[in-house]
Formats: C-alpha cells, sequence, structure tokens
C-alpha cells in the first residue's frame, strides 16, 4: 500500500504536520502534533458518499509501512478510533525508507526516528470495500495521520529532469513524538512535479469521503 501512496512521477504533493485540535474530526489547525494518544470521531451525517446500509461493518487503522492493522473497530452509523499511544516498531520505519529519500540528500534531525502513515479502511469482514479521505473540494488537497517514535524534522530538496521535464522534491517537515495531522497537496501538471514537505500549514475547509474521485 506504501507503494501506491507514493507514487511519484503523476502528483505533486505537499505535506505539512497539522495541529492539536478540541474538534474530534479534525478539520482545523495549524502546526504542532496530537500527541501520544488522539480520538477521532466521525459520524456518517459528515461523510460525502458515505457506506449504504451494511456495506461496511468494520473500520481499520492500517499502517503505510507495514499493511498491517493496527486498530479495528465497529461502524456504527460512523466511527470512532482511539489512536493507540504507542505503535509497534514494527510497524515503523526510517524516515529516509518511510518518505522514499536517499539520507545523503536530505538533513534528518534523527536518521533513527521511525515513522508511519496510516490508512482509514472500511471493511465488510475480511473484504477491503474502500478508503475514508479527509479533502478539501477539489480532492487535491488531504489530511492523512503519521505517527513518530521521536520528534524528528526532515530537510532537503533535490530535482531530476532533461530540461523538457522536471521533478523536485523539498522537506521542511516537523513531526513530534506521537500522532501528527499531515496534509498533502497533489497538482498534476504536464512538465513539472514536485513532492514537499512543510509544517504550520492551516488545514480548513476538509470534509469527509468514502473514495474519492481524483485520478492520480
Amino acid at each position: 500500500m506504501k507503494k501506491f501512496f507514493y507514487l511519484l512521477p503523476a502528483l505533486a504533493l505537499v505535506f505539512a504536520a497539522c495541529s492539536d485540535s478540541d474538534d474530534d474530526n479534525g478539520d482545523d489547525g495549524n502546526g504542532g502534533g496530537l500527541g501520544d494518544g488522539y480520538t477521532l470521531t466521525v459520524k456518517s451525517n459528515e461523510i460525502a458518499n458515505a457506506p449504504t446500509d451494511g456495506e461496511i461493518d468494520k473500520v481499520k487503522l492500517i499502517s503505510y509501512e507495514s499493511d498491517v492493522a493496527i486498530l479495528t473497530t465497529d461502524w456504527e452509523d460512523g466511527f470512532l478510533l482511539d489512536f493507540p499511544e504507542t505503535v509497534s516498531s514494527s510497524n515503523l520505519e526510517k524516515v529516509a525508507e518511510a518518505f522514499v529519500i536517499e539520507e545523503d540528500e536530505f538533513k534528518i534531525s534523527d536518521p533513527d526516528a521511525r515513522i508511519s502513515g496510516f490508512y482509514i479502511e472500511g471493511y465488510k469482514g475480511d473484504l477491503h470495500v474502500d478508503t475514508f479521505y479527509f479533502l478539501n473540494s477539489t480532492e487535491e488537497q488531504e489530511i492523512r495521520y503519521y505517527y513518530s517514535d521521536r520528534d524528528v524534522t526532515v530537510t532537503g530538496e533535490v530535482k531530476i529532469g532533461d530540461g523538457s521535464w522536471e521533478y523536485v522534491e523539498k522537506y521542511d517537515l516537523a513531526l513530534t513524538k506521537g500522532w501528527n495531522r499531515v496534509l498533502t497537496i497533489e497538482i498534476i501538471q504536464d512538465d513539472y512535479e514536485s513532492l514537499a514537505f512543510s509544517s504550520n500549514v492551516l488545514s480548513t475547509g476538509f470534509s469527509w469521503k468514502f473514495g474519492r474521485d481524483f485520478e492520480y
């Protein structure tokens, strides 16, 4: 699943760690993490294209890095996820491996830091049905959840291209120990693509959707 999320050649992503909020549905904030534990509550009437009656019965929180569900809860006209205070290192990877970057091209404050992003997935029994996304109106921006086993920053830039096409990766990211919300912005262009990670970006104007229309 991790490789699907990081399909680089057709998109540009901007990631930004988003802050703690009094709201369980994670629809505002700017900068910082969520701490060691976090509760996310989402009702079906807050979800576009919400699952129909009987379409799903479980919601799972699944690691990008291990494809393992670390938490499963019942779908009951919505879902409640009590994110665990800690995540096993077997479900995490070192920062450079998780973000698919070369350590010598970027400045990582602690190269031994281990992280993972997480999917929120709907299941019917053992059958995967679709993914829950927290998106803006154009579906080019998305908020995802990341866990880090310690505070870590990543900065740097690398460019790839031959003049007619250019791909750029930029990192200015700060993750705190525990859970973090991460904002992604995906922009598709004909001859230029970029992947950038940044903190302190506002995350208002988002809503939940089951499945998405945006194509990579």
